[in-house]
């Protein structure tokens, strides 16, 4: 009998521990089980946050990207305004100083023609004073010096040969280094026309003479004034290539700069995100590290207790069989 009740406590016992060993194996299968769904959670939460940060990311740098392409259209635009603005301006500086140019040139011709014109028109006056004061003394000359052979009152003919001497009969002889030459007749007028149109013909000559120098001078003047037009427009060239090339340039750095502070800002916003992910998965981990601590010393504490019980239930059981043994 007391073999018998020896193996029979020990078969509660086994029992009991085999009840014992099946629930914890149950309680570590539902903690298992539990921390599995926490983890799968968590994974799925991090997740979540991962493409959540992708996604402001993106949306990010979408922003920046269509407001860096907006400042840049703005910046190209406002070049280009600036440019066409410096053309126009340079284009009427260029045109006002040609006209100035050409006015000069206008100025300085008319200046030289009113000049020569004057000049001209003094000297053929002045000719035209001396050839009239040359033929005055001519006829004067030949009126005073000539040998009249009519009288200009009675127009009788007076000569040498109709003259008588007041004593006797004399005889003049004439020097032939003191005969003056005959006083010309019609014949003196067409000389004198003749002398008249060689000296118009030979001042016609001097002022074609002058009219042609003066032609030749205000085109060498033109052809100087050429030059300086050209040294304008490469002048004014020059200056739109400068400033096109400073417009483009500065554009150029602009854009730049707004690229670099556009990648800038992106790369701070990805850094950002990427801190605030890691700090979030760490807060789902130590969270989800905190509900499997939690959940595990619960379950420990209840498996405890639960084993607690069996086995002062099994004590109970086995003190009442003991009980009913001893007094069978």
């Amino acid at each position: 009998m007391r073999l018998s009740r020896e193996a029979t406590e020990q078969r509660f016992k086994e029992y009991i521990d085999q009840c014992i060993e099946e629930f914890c194996v149950v309680q570590e299968q539902q903690a298992d089980y539990r921390i599995k769904e926490f983890l799968t959670e968590a994974e799925q939460r991090i997740k979540e946050c991962r493409a959540e940060a992708d996604q402001r990311i993106r949306e990010c740098r979408a922003e920046y990207r269509v407001d860096a392409e907006q400042r840049i259209k703005k910046l190209r635009a406002d070049a280009e305004q600036r440019t066409n603005e410096f053309r126009a301006e340079c284009r009427v500086e260029t045109e006002q100083r040609i006209k100035e140019c050409r006015a000069e040139t206008e100025q300085r011709i008319k200046e030289c023609r009113v000049e020569y014109g004057a000049a001209a028109g003094q000297r053929i006056k002045e000719c035209r004073e001396e050839a009239e004061q040359c033929i005055n003394e001519f006829r004067a000359w030949l009126y005073h010096r000539s040998h009249p052979q009519e009288c200009p009152i009675c127009k009788g003919v007076v000569g040498e040969e109709k003259l008588v001497p007041l004593y006797g009969k004399g005889r003049s002889v004439t020097d032939p280094r003191t005969e003056i030459p005959p006083r010309p007749s019609d014949n003196h007028t067409l000389f004198a026309s003749l002398e008249q149109m060689r000296l118009f013909r030979e001042a016609t000559e001097q002022r074609f003479k002058e009219y042609i120098d003066q032609y030749y001078r205000i085109k060498k003047f033109l052809a100087e004034a050429e030059p300086r037009i050209k040294e304008c427009h490469a002048k004014a060239d020059q200056r739109i290539r400068e400033c096109r090339a400073k417009y483009l340039a500065d554009a150029e750095q602009r854009i730049k700069k707004l690229r670099a502070d556009a990648e800038q800002r992106i790369n701070e916003f990805c850094v950002e995100c990427r801190v605030e992910t890691e700090q979030r998965i760490k807060e789902c981990r130590a969270e989800t590290e905190q509900c499997l601590k939690e959940c595990r010393v619960e379950y420990g504490a209840a498996a405890g207790q639960r084993i607690k019980e069996c086995r002062e239930e099994a004590e109970q059981c086995i003190n009442e069989f003991r009980a009913v043994w001893e007094e069978q």
